[in-house]
C-alpha cells in the first residue's frame, strides 16, 4: 500500500514539474517562423502589434502549438520585459565600440551588470531593458565620443523594448520573428509557484 502511494505521488510530482517546462524553439521551427514572417513582410516594410498578432495565430496552426495567442497589451507588455545576460551586454558594447574597444571596458560593464543582475526563472543572471540602457549610458558617459549614441534599433533584442518606450508600435522583419518566437516559445525552464527567486 506505501509503495502505490509512494508512486502515485512520484508520478504527480513529475507531471507537474514536467507541466511547468517552458518551450525553446528547435531550429526547425524558427526556420518555420521565418518562413511565415517573411510571408508577410519585405525586408523594408513594417507592421504594428495587431498584424503581429496575426502572423502569431498563422505561426501557431503551422506549427500546431495550441497556446492562447496575446493580445496588443500582452505584447506590448512582453516586449518592455525583455531581459539580457553579460554576453547581451558584451556583444552591444563591442559592436558600440568597434574595433576602438578601450582597454578594460568589458570589465567596467561586467562590473556594472554585476551590480544590476538579478537570477530569472532559467537560474540565468540577468538585467532589464532599463538597466542595459543604465549600463550603456554609463559607459559611453565615461569612455565614448558623446556624439555618438548606442543605435537600440541595431538589434531586434534592444530594438523592440526601445520602440515599447517610444511608443513606436512599428516592426521590421527581424523583430516581428523575435516578437513570434518568444510569443510561442517562451523558453523558461521552470515557471512555478514553488519559491520566489531574487
Amino acid at each position: 500500500m506505501c509503495s502505490k502511494i509512494n508512486v502515485i505521488l512520484f508520478f504527480c510530482v513529475t507531471l507537474y514539474f514536467l507541466q511547468c517546462q517552458g518551450d525553446v524553439a528547435t531550429p526547425k521551427q524558427r526556420d518555420r517562423i521565418y518562413e511565415i514572417v517573411r510571408d508577410y513582410l519585405t525586408r523594408e516594410s513594417t507592421i504594428d502589434l495587431e498584424e503581429v498578432r496575426g502572423i502569431i495565430a498563422k505561426a501557431a496552426e503551422k506549427l500546431k502549438i495550441n497556446k492562447d495567442i496575446p493580445s496588443v497589451d500582452d505584447l506590448k507588455t512582453s516586449g518592455s520585459n525583455y531581459t539580457y545576460d553579460i554576453k547581451d551586454v558584451s556583444s552591444y558594447i563591442k559592436s558600440y565600440f568597434g574595433p576602438r574597444l578601450p582597454s578594460g571596458i568589458l570589465a567596467t560593464a561586467a562590473l556594472l551588470f554585476g551590480q544590476r543582475k538579478k537570477t530569472d526563472f532559467n537560474y540565468q543572471e540577468v538585467i532589464s531593458f532599463q538597466q542595459l540602457k543604465e549600463v550603456i549610458n554609463a559607459i559611453q558617459e565615461n569612455n565614448a565620443n558623446p556624439e555618438i549614441k548606442f543605435d537600440y534599433n541595431k538589434v531586434p533584442k534592444t530594438a523592440i523594448p526601445y520602440k515599447m518606450e517610444n511608443s513606436n508600435f512599428k516592426f521590421i522583419k527581424k523583430e516581428v520573428e523575435l516578437i513570434v518566437e518568444k510569443s510561442l516559445f517562451d523558453g523558461k525552464k521552470f515557471v512555478g509557484p514553488l519559491f520566489n527567486r531574487p
